[in-house]
């Protein structure tokens, strides 16, 4: 059984989403990720999101045009994780599967 990338990421809080989102090669600056927590965006609102959406909170064009690029290539589908790989991210984040 494999999961959307989009699935997972639709769960998470707002920590957990920065927390993955500063992990990404997006680079992203402390900035962007403070304005984000700043903002509260977490993994169900995230995907709604476009880059004008980032442009008016304040995060710069670079930045935004990455996340907005991002989340259309989730919102696509096309993203997925092995049910493997799945239990695995889930041990890692201690959380049980």
């Amino acid at each position: 059984m494999d999961f959307s990338l989009k699935d997972i990421l639709k769960s998470y809080k707002v920590e957990d989403l920065l927390s993955y989102l500063s992990c990404l090669n997006l680079q992203l600056e402390r900035d962007d990720i403070v304005i984000l927590r700043r903002e509260r965006i977490s993994g169900p609102n995230f995907f709604d999101l476009t880059k004008k959406d980032f442009r008016d909170i304040g995060i710069p064009l670079g930045p935004s045009t990455t996340l907005s690029s991002f989340i259309i290539r989730i919102n696509s589908g096309k993203c997925y994780l092995s049910s493997l790989y799945i239990k695995l991210l889930y041990k890692i984040l201690n959380v049980i599967f």
